[in-house]
């Protein structure tokens, strides 16, 4: 009986910690794949170099060109990027869609596209 008990309780042991590992492994892979706009990245627009900066806390800046840099906060969430920012008292948001792949930003809405490349 005492035996029997063990066996029981190795086997117990054995699957949770089998699927503890898993739920790590999970885990890990999400994060891994997980892809973020955080950095600098630029293109031409207009006939001019726009730069946009987004730090890890959500903040970050719009360099327009002409020495004209604007404050920005930003998320991006499930392909999402939202910009807000302020000129001349009014507050302004720009909703894209927002697709990366290696060192390409691609920002899409119903008014604009722009391809962006991440600056090291």
């Amino acid at each position: 009986m005492e035996g029997a008990m063990i066996n029981r309780r190795t086997g117990l042991l054995k699957k949770t910690a089998c699927a503890v590992c898993m739920a790590a492994m999970v885990l890990s892979l999400a994060a891994c794949g997980k892809k973020s706009v955080e950095g600098k990245w630029s293109c031409q627009q207009n006939g001019a170099e726009t730069t946009y900066e987004f730090n890890a806390d959500g903040t970050g800046s719009m360099d327009i060109g002409e020495g004209i840099v604007m404050p920005i906060t930003y998320s991006f969430d499930n392909g999402r990027l939202k910009i807000s920012y302020t000129t001349l008292g009014t507050q302004n948001d720009i909703e894209y869609n927002a697709v990366i792949d290696k060192n390409t930003l691609t920002l899409t809405n119903d008014t604009a596209s722009l391809t962006l490349d991440k600056q090291n």
